[in-house]
């Protein structure tokens, strides 16, 4: 028997924790009044639109993410998935990019366009990007 579960259904328990946007006074509230909200930039092997558990994993993950009152935007590099035009809130994912170069790339010149705060690295093959890309934030 096949399991499967909702968008967001662990997403939820994630956003409990970090703090949830639109939670009510009194509740888990983050940042702190004065601090700035961190960009994110989620380099992954699957992105939205893409099938499979890798894919889900980081759909969860960047969804609850994107709930947190701590962070500002999250941009997702997929090397795999799809373009689609219903994302989370804060969410922006550029079109996938098969080639290892290219996909590289693409991300260098986010990291040049943009200030990201955090670099999430979604799979072990990233990781040699990611410590270059964190070098130039």
């Amino acid at each position: 028997m096949r399991a499967t579960h909702r968008l967001g259904e662990f997403g939820s328990a994630a956003c409990a924790i970090i703090g949830e946007r639109g939670a009510t006074p009194g509740e888990t509230s983050l940042p702190p009044r004065g601090l700035r909200q961190v960009n994110i930039l989620a380099l992954v092997s699957d992105g939205f639109g893409a099938p499979g558990g890798i894919a889900r994993y980081n759909q969860d993950l960047v969804t609850a993410l994107a709930r947190s009152e701590a962070v500002g935007e999250i941009a997702v590099v997929p090397r795999h998935g799809e373009t689609l035009e219903s994302l989370p809130v804060g969410v922006t994912q550029v079109s996938p990019l098969a080639d290892r170069f290219a996909w590289s790339l693409r991300a260098i010149r986010l990291v040049l366009a943009r200030q990201f705060d955090v670099i999430f690295c979604g799979h072990l093959f990233a990781a040699p990007v990611a410590a270059a890309l964190s070098r130039i934030t």
